[in-house]
């Protein structure tokens, strides 16, 4: 063993160190992914969750090209992580709805999407095109400014006859736009979370009122700004906890659904996630392939519809993807607040 632990340190110095690198990051990135679950430590840890099977498929390799000695037993090991880890972030992801596939859907379809359109932005060619194809009734803006407002306004303002508007110089700017009629829209100040605003709107359709929330809140870059992530939400459940309406949540919610924070406005509000059969829709960021991306961007809905399907936008110069979904308002007994 003296041997071969001498050669292995005198000739393989660039492999060992490539070798160590290599666990390194396998043991770190599984550990701040891990521990995720158990804290909110921010969208690095999300993005690593997401990352689980790459992450421990490089510490794998570097393993077989580890210590020949133990190479039979590290590979063993790899092997076990790897099988364990992949289990871990299918757990996880496969948070989204899966939509309903029955034959004759019953209700009332609502197209309907969330997009992050990136303020400093200027492309917009194939977002619009996007747009056309999927013939939205209702589409929520993050990150909206005049700019935009104006570019929007000149190519589809006239497909959308009701809108409130909320523009802004930095990155928290909302709008709401609709072919149904919006009533009672109003900001909402979400106390000291980073005086950023929620906007919510009541929608009416197929006379019934279902109320529309945007929201953005801070992206978890440092601790305060987790905090304040945090707090948006939690002050976006209290607001809406006794809401009976149908409801509808969408935006940049700097959040993925595996998040003890979105966890918790989902189970609080009795609230459903847009996504597929195999999880929720990834969409930042957005430069990436889709098995490199999560999901922050959102569409969350009440037991009054069902998901029929969702898709996001292809690139369009923003760091998300837009999101798209069809849903139907059920047939069910109108609630006291159906009346505007």
């Amino acid at each position: 063993m003296s041997n071969n632990l001498t050669t292995f340190l005198t000739r393989s110095l660039p492999w060992q160190s490539l070798w160590l690198m290599g666990c390194g990051v396998g043991i770190i990135g599984g550990a701040l992914a891990l521990g995720h679950l158990y804290w909110d430590l921010g969208l690095l840890p999300e993005l690593l969750v997401s990352l689980l099977p790459l992450v421990a498929s490089v510490t794998l390799f570097w393993l077989v090209l580890g210590l020949p000695l133990w190479r039979s037993r590290l590979v063993a090991l790899g092997l076990v992580g790897l099988a364990v880890l992949t289990a871990v972030q299918l757990t996880l992801v496969t948070s989204g709805t899966s939509p309903d596939t029955s034959a004759h859907p019953r209700g009332v379809p609502l197209r309907l999407a969330t997009v992050n359109l990136l303020s400093p932005n200027s492309r917009s060619a194939e977002l619009l095109d996007w747009l056309q194809k999927s013939r939205f009734q209702l589409i929520a803006w993050v990150e909206f400014n005049e700019t935009w407002g104006e570019r929007l306004a000149a190519a589809i303002g006239e497909q959308f006859p009701y809108r409130y508007e909320l523009p802004r110089p930095d990155n928290f700017g909302l709008a709401i736009w609709s072919r149904y009629p919006l009533q009672d829209c109003k900001s909402w100040d979400v106390g000291e979370a980073g005086a950023v605003p929620a906007m919510v709107c009541g929608l009416l359709m197929a006379d019934r009122l279902t109320r529309v929330v945007a929201i953005h809140p801070w992206p978890p870059k440092t601790a305060g700004a987790l905090r304040w992530r945090n707090q948006y939400l939690k002050v976006l459940v209290e607001r809406l906890q006794q809401e009976d309406s149908p409801l509808l949540i969408l935006g940049d919610a700097n959040a993925v659904p595996w998040s003890r924070t979105l966890r918790a406005v989902t189970e609080q509000l009795e609230l459903k996630l847009v996504g597929t059969a195999l999880g929720a829709q990834p969409t930042w960021p957005a430069g990436l392939p889709k098995w490199l991306r999560i999901p922050i961007d959102h569409i969350l809905f009440s037991a009054h519809f069902n998901l029929r399907h969702s898709f996001v936008s292809p690139y369009f110069g923003s760091d998300h993807r837009g999101l798209g979904a069809v849903l139907n308002l059920r047939d069910l007994p109108p609630t006291k607040k159906d009346q505007p």
